[in-house]
């Protein structure tokens, strides 16, 4: 199984430390995941139009990141305490789309 495929069955699991390099040549270790966020992804729906980047949702940042499938240098192992950190990302997504809601006058939260 090639490296970007564990990483990806890794992100789905919960969150992974994973390094790759970035286009200006530094190396980013980032700390990622995909489980239960996936519907956060802004778009089409579509299957990933891109086929050669990995798309993440960033735990440090609390942000959507990319970065080029070819790049990726190690993939680390599912962390133990994602179930609670889960929870904080969980948060931090409804805060945007409360703050979102507001700016554009849409339904609020109550």
């Amino acid at each position: 199984m090639r490296e970007i495929e564990i990483l990806i069955g890794r992100l789905h699991k919960g969150i992974v430390p994973f390094v790759y390099t970035k286009k200006d040549g530094s190396t980013r270790h980032a700390l990622g995941t995909l489980r239960g966020v996936e519907n956060t992804i802004k778009g089409t729906g579509r299957d990933r139009e891109c086929s050669w980047t990995l798309r993440y949702y960033d735990v440090d940042c609390h942000a959507w990141r990319s970065f080029v499938i070819d790049n990726l240098v190690s993939v680390g192992e599912v962390r133990k305490s994602t179930i609670d950190e889960h929870h904080d990302i969980c948060l931090a997504l409804v805060f945007r789309l409360m703050e979102k809601m507001k700016t554009e006058h849409d339904v609020a939260f109550a």
